[in-house]
Formats: structure tokens, sequence, C-alpha cells
């Protein structure tokens, strides 16, 4: 999704970027995780889960 992909690449927050585009926060936070924002993060906090028990 070219709208995910343009909020990370330009360091932006959600409600600034839904307000840009013309879509609800809600909206642009389930297409950032339908699309992924950040995957090496996801790999962290999975590491971090299973260190954790």
């Amino acid at each position: 999704m070219e709208t995910v992909k343009y909020m990370n690449e330009n360091n932006k927050p959600v409600a600034q970027v839904a307000r840009e585009v013309g879509v609800n926060a809600n909206t642009l936070h389930g297409w950032v995780k339908k699309y992924g924002q950040q995957p090496e993060i996801k790999a962290v906090k999975t590491f971090s889960s299973e260190a954790a028990e």
C-alpha cells in the first residue's frame, strides 16, 4: 500500500498522514497492520517474547 510506504519513508505519524490522504486514522492503522509497517520490529518482539519464556 503506497500510503503505508509514504508514511514510513517520511517518518510521519499516522494521524497526520490520515488527514493528508483523507482517511480515518483507524483505517490507516489497519492498513499498517495488514501491510506490515516494520517487519524487523516484529521479529524483535517475537524474540523478546521467546526470551521471556
